[in-house]
């Protein structure tokens, strides 16, 4: 899916999969930072 945004361009790419494509990256952002926190509460 990001490659497809990176190949093609944003133009050619739908609403849905842009905005698929934004609300995978913003879990797995939410997941890393929730992870660093769990961490960082342990040590």
């Amino acid at each position: 899916m990001i490659r497809r945004v990176l190949v093609f361009g944003v133009e050619q790419v739908g609403v849905i999969d842009l905005l698929t494509t934004v609300a995978v990256i913003a879990m797995l952002t939410a997941a890393i930072v929730l992870i660093g926190k769990e961490e960082e509460e342990t040590t």
